[in-house]
């Protein structure tokens, strides 16, 4: 749904070249972009993204052996999930509507 705003679809393709870069082994730009993916979408407010990249987060963690850090972002990206369940089932107004899946 465009809104007028672009920076969902900036966050999209950030969110997809980290998964790029990720899978390159170049955890750092991974990060960079992921970051940046992130900082858009909690600006938005919007958390339907929010749980694709804490759980890119948690990859690109435990790739560089952080366990703690892997932990951590899959505890948020599992708050957000359950969210969303209850969104998808309570009552959500429009979220109702929305399908989640795993992808950008």
């Amino acid at each position: 749904m465009f809104c007028g705003d672009a920076a969902p679809y900036e966050a999209a393709s950030q969110g997809q070249l980290s998964q790029l870069y990720r899978l390159m082994g170049r955890l750092n730009e991974a990060e960079q972009h992921i970051q940046r993916a992130r900082t858009i979408m909690e600006r938005l407010g919007d958390i339907r993204m929010l749980s694709n990249i804490y759980h890119d987060l948690s990859l690109i963690a435990a790739a560089r052996g952080a366990a703690a850090a892997a932990g951590t972002w899959a505890e948020k990206e599992r708050d957000v999930d359950a969210e969303l369940e209850q969104r998808a089932h309570g009552d959500a107004g429009a979220d109702r509507c929305w399908s989640y899946s795993r992808s950008y």
